[in-house]
């Protein structure tokens, strides 16, 4: 997956992250912000921008524009909403594939 990185003086940088890799420098800047299942899921999201559009590899922005839950009830709860189904209309969100289950929501 290629990212666009700012340098510390402004340079703008086109790398490519494997997904290893991506969660190696995810952790370096956020260490353990997010679980290992939940930047695994945001590597696939943003892998599938590749070649469509260029994304910024910023660790901070992207936990900011993110939010894991480790279930349904704390996602109602946090939304005010009733099922899933009205969040997906709402915002992007995505789950882990291990269990337990994450929940990934894309702050709106």
């Amino acid at each position: 997956m290629a990212f666009l990185l700012i340098t510390n003086k402004g340079y703008i940088m086109k790398i490519t992250l494997t997904e290893s890799k991506f969660i190696d420098e995810f952790n370096k800047v956020r260490s353990n912000y997010f679980s290992y299942e939940t930047l695994q899921a945001l590597y696939k999201y943003y892998d599938e921008f590749d070649g469509i559009a260029e994304i910024e590899f910023d660790p901070i922005a992207i936990s900011c524009e993110w939010e894991e839950y480790d279930n349904w009830e704390e996602v109602k709860d946090n939304y005010n909403i009733n099922s899933s189904e009205e969040l997906r209309e709402l915002t992007t969100v995505l789950h882990t594939e291990d269990l337990p289950c994450k929940i990934i929501v894309q702050q709106y």
